[in-house]
């Protein structure tokens, strides 16, 4: 029974990070206005971890957590870490991938107020003048 509920988790957990990691994709298309070049291929490598995250925990699903080493000893199977590693992975890119896409698109906005000649969406602040520069210390 326990191994068929590490099965069941494996999966499961894998499935819903990849479920989440789409909807995230698809929301930061819709909000940006669409993905630049460099920003699609970085989603093509973060679509391709999640197709080995859910190999890695299908495979690990259907086996033991624990394995026989060389000397015989007991071991964590190695696509344990192949898939924290891969977790790990997507979420980083992930994460990357969202504040990158995103200040690209504020910037573009910016670039695109400033040479309609419009007042900038996040004005710029006036440097302070210290009161030895103005003669006065």
């Amino acid at each position: 029974m326990t191994h068929m509920k590490e099965h069941i988790d494996a999966v499961a957990g894998a499935v819903a990070l990849v479920a989440a990691v789409n909807e995230s994709l698809a929301d930061l298309a819709r909000s940006t206005g669409g993905l630049d070049a460099l920003e699609r291929a970085e989603e093509q490598r973060i679509r391709q971890a999640c197709g080995r995250l859910l190999q890695a925990a299908e495979e690990l699903g259907g086996g033991e957590l624990v394995v026989a080493g060389s000397t015989g000893q007991a071991r964590p199977h190695p696509l344990v870490k192949v898939e924290q590693e891969l977790r790990r992975e997507i979420t980083e890119a992930l994460r990357k991938l969202c504040f990158c896409a995103t200040n690209r698109r504020m910037c573009d906005q910016a670039n695109a107020i400033a040479r309609k000649g419009g007042a900038m969406p996040f004005p710029t602040p006036k440097p302070k003048r210290s009161p030895k520069a103005e003669g006065k210390g």
